[in-house]
C-alpha cells in the first residue's frame, strides 16, 4: 500500500513592518476661493458639446471613416474659429456674475433716487 505524508509547507515570509505615514496638514479652502477655483477650470474644460464633437471626430477617424490628418485639421480649425469667435464677441456672463451686476445695480438705484426732469419747451424765434 502506499502512503502519502502531508505538512504544512515550509515558506519563509519576510517580515513587514507598518511604516507610519507621515501626517501632511491639509490647506483650508474657503468656498470663495473653491468658486474662483471652479471659475478657472471652466476655462480650459470643453463644454459637454465640444467634448461630444472632437470625440466623434476621433472615432471617426479611428474607424479609418476619415483619415486621422484630415481629422486633426477640422478639429484644429473648429477650435480656431471657436476662439476667434469668443475674442469678437463680449465674453457670456455666468450666473454669478449676472447676480453680481443685478445687485450692483439695485444699490445703486438705491443710492440715487430717481430724479426726473421735465423737458423744457423749446423756444424757437418767431
Amino acid at each position: 500500500m502506499l502512503s502519502i505524508e502531508v505538512r504544512p509547507p515550509e515558506m519563509r515570509m519576510p517580515h513587514l513592518e507598518v511604516v507610519p505615514k507621515p501626517r501632511v496638514p491639509m490647506p483650508h479652502i474657503g468656498r470663495q476661493e473653491l468658486g474662483h477655483y471652479a471659475d478657472v477650470a471652466r476655462r480650459f474644460v470643453p463644454s459637454p458639446e465640444r467634448v461630444a464633437y472632437y470625440g466623434a471626430l476621433g472615432a471617426l477617424a479611428v474607424f479609418g471613416v476619415v483619415e486621422w490628418p484630415v481629422a486633426a485639421a477640422i478639429g484644429v480649425g473648429t477650435m480656431v474659429v471657436q476662439r476667434q469667435r469668443r475674442r469678437e464677441q463680449p465674453a457670456p456672463s455666468g450666473p454669478g456674475q449676472t447676480q453680481a451686476r443685478e445687485r450692483s445695480a439695485r444699490q445703486s438705484a438705491r443710492a440715487k433716487p430717481a430724479t426726473t426732469k421735465r423737458a423744457r419747451p423749446s423756444r424757437t424765434a418767431r
